[in-house]
């Protein structure tokens, strides 16, 4: 992409109100820093927010916002040892802090015109945007709330505070729709409270926006769950196999095949291929990932690939080689890998 495409494409997400307009452009900044034009961009970026400040309000307002940045930043980098040393209370304590001040700062608030997300990466800006299709126009907070909200929801969750959990975790969503851990995570309590219609419809919305092959095995599974619940064995079966072919040793996926087994007393028999497109075709589940996540992966590191970003060619490409195992898409991935040309 071009620098002055680049910049055209930032410009046309200004309002003309400042006091939105930097953080925008902040957090166009950092998502441009390490491309091909980044230090043209950056350059760019920076006079345009200097334009913007009152002489007297500069220093101050450039030491504001940076403080917003680094906290996110700070606060779940503090978190994280006490997570994993189960020392619950004082991570929740700095959560509970950080969410305050996310929700008190009064930034990033959708309006007539704008709405704020916490996208991962561009593949799932570009999913949200097919599957969607916004009519406002789409702005980036410079830091991953989504993720915030996502660790405090599992976090209450651990801590038996459930409804708490739950309400953590479609704020998580909110801010990032596309983020299919938080989908399944959500699954969960539908799972819990037998809400099967629910349970399957935000499986299927999942799977629909699976771009890693562990999101995908996942929702096999869950649909097998689903349909052991519906009395559908053969077809619990088949999910359950086909989640093996993408991860062969996985546990969960082989206990509800002994579970099956022991219904079934015995009666447990992976499907041939014929079959398997049969059931699948009959009960309208995706077969595979879908067409629509790898295409734009496959895209996005041809676009890449062009303008010489060869790593983050690399980093799309490799989506679509874990998705399908597709030999020519390897073949890009090693000859950029190596320093040659696809």
């Amino acid at each position: 992409m071009k620098f002055e495409t680049i910049m055209n494409r930032i410009n046309a997400g200004l309002s003309g109100d400042s006091s939105r307009d930097i953080p925008y452009l902040m957090q166009q900044a950092e998502t441009y820093k390490d491309h091909t034009h980044g230090t043209e961009v950056l350059n760019s970026i920076s006079q345009q927010i200097y334009a913007m400040l009152p002489e007297d309000q500069k220093a101050q307002w450039d030491q504001a916002v940076q403080g917003e940045q680094s906290v996110v930043k700070r606060v779940m980098q503090e978190v994280q040892p006490h997570l994993i040393d189960r020392d619950y209370q004082q991570a929740a304590e700095l959560l509970e802090n950080l969410v305050a001040q996310i929700e008190g700062s009064g930034l990033y608030t959708d309006d007539e015109s704008s709405v704020w997300y916490s996208f991962d990466n561009f593949l799932e800006d570009m999913l949200y945007r097919e599957l969607y299709h916004p009519e406002r126009e789409v702005r980036y907070t410079p830091d991953d709330y989504a993720d915030v909200y996502f660790v405090y929801g599992n976090l209450l969750f651990e801590m038996g505070r459930r409804e708490e959990a739950e309400a953590a975790l479609l704020k998580a969503s909110r801010w990032n729709p596309m983020r299919v851990d938080v989908l399944y995570a959500l699954g969960e309590f539908h799972k819990q409270r037998r809400q099967w219609p629910e349970f399957y419809a935000i499986t299927v919305k999942g799977m629909e926006r699976a771009w890693q092959t562990e999101y995908l095995t996942r929702g096999y599974r869950n649909l097998g769950y689903y349909f052991i619940e519906q009395g559908d064995y053969e077809l619990a079966t088949a999910l359950f196999f086909l989640s093996l072919g993408f991860e062969p040793d996985n546990q969960a996926a082989q206990a509800e095949l002994g579970y099956l087994a022991r219904l079934t007393e015995g009666k447990v028999i992976p499907p041939t291929l014929e079959r398997l497109s049969e059931l699948f075709e009959q009960n309208q589940i995706q077969m595979g990932p879908n067409p629509m996540v790898v295409q734009m992966a496959i895209s996005i590191g041809n676009e890449a690939a062009q303008e010489g970003a060869l790593d983050a060619a690399v980093y799309f490409y490799s989506i679509a080689w874990e998705l399908t195992g597709n030999e020519e898409i390897k073949a890009q991935m090693d000859a950029l890998a190596a320093g040659g040309l696809v």
